[in-house]
């Protein structure tokens, strides 16, 4: 995965899901996913990594965090940034959802909210992307 050991021993404290590598061919990845899921695991395909989880997902806590912040009612102003299949649910749920081109794979599909506006591409690939639309937000503030 390109971590050091260091990193790697903290990226293992986890305890919601868990992240892996799929190394066979794609017929086997189908069937691998189709047997777990039927045993209540959830599968999300990230940049990545493959991640299995009973459940839940980054829109549901992106929406649990928002709601700690709601004032009056009032949902917060959310912004979500994804690259891959496994942030699809979470930009959908956004006020403002922001899709991050990604070279190292096909990237995310165009999404209903494109054509609204409450979903945006970000005009760079990765963290240089990110950058030039949370700069422009904050700019618009």
């Amino acid at each position: 995965t390109g971590l050091t050991p260091v990193e790697a021993a903290r990226a293992k404290q986890r305890r919601f899901s868990e992240p892996g590598l799929w190394l066979g061919d794609e017929a086997d990845r189908e069937e691998f996913v189709t047997t777990i899921s039927s045993q209540g695991l959830s599968v999300l395909q990230g940049g990545r990594f493959m991640t299995l989880s009973f459940g839940g997902n980054k829109a549901e806590r992106m929406m649990e965090i928002a709601k700690r912040y709601a004032s009056g009612g009032e949902q917060p102003f959310t912004v979500a940034l994804g690259d891959a299949e496994n942030d699809i649910a979470m930009i959908e749920h956004a006020r403002l959802g922001v899709i991050i081109p990604n070279p190292a794979h096909d990237g995310i599909p165009p999404l209903h909210g494109e054509t609204t506006g409450q979903i945006i591409r970000a005009p760079s690939a990765g963290p240089k992307g990110w950058n030039q639309v949370i700069m422009s937000l904050l700019k618009q503030q």
